[in-house]
């Protein structure tokens, strides 16, 4: 497709214009495309991907800089409010304390249960993370203890050393 000196123009003048940084370069992509930058040129300055190029043109061509921007916010949104998660874990917290709970998934259902909606496991331990919560698991032997034999050696050493 050959484009005039009027659109070059125009998105010249909507670059200068555009505050987000994401549309900008998108906006860049589709300039050097219009100006006769083959894909391979434009992959080298962009960054982007050739398919990645293709759809900015094509995005741009049929619905302008708005078709450019992205729809994508990011991020998931909460099941429940923090202040919300944080009355359900405090009512847990003394059962917690006890030892009520030996296992992330028996509280993950107790929570379930209390708040009234489901969490995948990952998902429910950033919400106990995000609260502040651990995950506190007693060390069944420490790395570096002498064996057995060794502190029995070192008993008879020691007792030997006092007669």
């Amino acid at each position: 497709m050959v484009y005039t000196e009027e659109q070059i123009q125009k998105i010249a003048k909507e670059l200068a214009e555009e505050k987000n940084a994401k549309v900008l370069k998108r906006l860049q992509v589709v300039s050097w495309w219009m100006k006769g930058k083959t894909d391979v040129e434009i992959v080298e300055l962009s960054g982007f991907c050739r398919s990645s190029i293709y759809n900015f043109v094509r995005n741009y061509n049929a619905g302008g800089v708005k078709a450019l921007k992205s729809k994508y916010k990011g991020g998931g949104s909460r099941k429940l409010a923090l202040d919300a998660e944080k009355r359900v874990l405090d009512s847990l917290l003394e059962k917690a304390k006890v030892g009520t709970f030996l296992r992330g998934a028996e509280l993950q259902r107790a929570f379930e249960k209390c708040a009234g909606v489901t969490y995948h496991e990952n998902n429910f331990y950033k919400v106990l993370n995000r609260h502040g919560w651990k995950k506190q698991v007693p060390r069944g032997r420490h790395p570096k203890k002498a064996s057995d034999e060794a502190i029995e050696a070192s008993k008879k050493l020691t007792l030997l050393s006092l007669i």
